[in-house]
C-alpha cells in the first residue's frame, strides 16, 4: 500500500512541477484568462485523481487477492547487533539504532488476511475517488460563476465522512491483516530467528506488536477541515441564493 501512496505522491510532484511550469503568471498575462486556465487545469487533475485511483484500487484489490505472493510489514522494535549505545565519534553519540519494523514476502498467507489487505487499499482507493469527485464538482462551479452550490456543500460532506470512515477503516483492516499473518509467521518461524535475547533477530515483539491497534488520528483532523470548508461554502451558497432574489427584486421595480 505505500508503494501505491508514494506513487501518488511522485505523479502529483511532477505534475504540479509542470504546471507551475507552463502556467506562472507573467507580468502581461491576463488575470481573469489565467485563473480560468487554472480552473480547468484542476479540474483535469481531479479527473485524473479519480481515474488512477479506480484503476489502482482494481490492480491492487485483484493482485492481493489472486496472485500468490503477499507482502506485510509488522511493527515492532530490535537493536543493531554489536552497536553499543553510548558509541560515537567526533561529539555524535549513539544512543539506539535498530529495526521498527519487519517486511515479510510469502506465499499461501491466509485468505482473510489478504482480504483485509484488499479491503485496506480499497478504502484508501475511496478516499481519493470522493476527493477527486470534490474538486471536480468545485472545479464546475467555478467555471459556471457560481462557486457556492449546493452540490459543492454536499460533496464537501460527503468527502468529509467517506475521509473519516475510510481513513479509521483502512487502519482497522491492516490491523485485522497483520493480527492473521502474524499468527500463521508465528508457527512458520523457526525459533532462532524469534530469540529476543539476541540482538539482530526478529524477537517476539514484532508478531505481538501486530496484534496491537495503535490509530493514526489524520483521518479526524482531515473530516473538522472538509466540514469547516463545507459550512464556509454552505453560507456563501445562502448569500448567493439572497442575492439573486434581491437582484431579481431590484429588477422588477425598475
Amino acid at each position: 500500500m505505500v508503494w501505491m501512496i508514494l506513487m501518488y505522491v511522485l505523479a502529483a510532484a511532477v505534475l504540479l512541477t509542470i504546471l507551475g511550469v507552463l502556467f506562472w503568471p507573467g507580468k502581461r498575462s491576463d488575470p481573469d484568462a489565467l485563473t480560468l486556465r487554472r480552473v480547468v487545469v484542476t479540474r483535469v487533475i481531479g479527473q485524473l485523481t479519480v481515474g488512477f485511483a479506480l484503476l489502482g484500487a482494481v490492480a491492487g484489490v485483484g493482485r492481493t487477492l489472486w496472485f500468490s505472493e503477499t507482502r506485510v510489514e509488522l511493527p515492532g522494535s530490535t537493536s543493531f547487533p554489536e552497536i553499543d549505545a553510548g558509541a560515537g565519534v567526533n561529539g555524535l553519540r549513539i544512543l539506539w539504532g535498530g529495526f521498527d519494523h519487519a517486511s515479510f514476502t510469502m506465499e499461501g498467507a491466509d485468505f482473510w488476511g489478504r482480504f483485509w489487505l484488499a479491503v485496506d487499499g480499497a478504502l484508501i482507493a475511496a478516499l481519493f475517488v470522493t476527493a477527486g469527485f470534490a474538486v471536480i464538482r468545485i472545479c464546475d462551479a467555478l467555471l459556471a460563476g457560481t462557486p457556492f452550490q449546493a452540490r459543492v456543500v454536499r460533496w464537501l460532506r460527503i468527502t468529509a465522512w467517506v475521509s473519516l470512515g475510510a481513513g479509521l477503516g483502512a487502519q482497522l483492516a491492516n490491523y485485522f491483516a497483520r493480527h492473521l499473518i502474524a499468527g500463521q509467521l508465528e508457527d512458520a518461524l523457526p525459533g532462532r530467528v524469534l530469540n529476543a535475547e539476541n540482538p539482530g533477530t526478529l524477537s517476539g515483539q514484532f508478531l505481538a506488536s501486530s496484534q496491537a491497534f495503535t490509530p493514526d488520528f489524520w483521518p479526524v483532523g482531515l473530516w473538522l477541515v472538509l466540514l469547516a470548508l463545507a459550512a464556509v461554502f454552505g453560507i456563501g451558497a445562502r448569500l448567493q441564493r439572497e442575492n439573486r432574489g434581491l437582484r431579481r427584486e431590484v429588477e422588477g421595480l425598475v
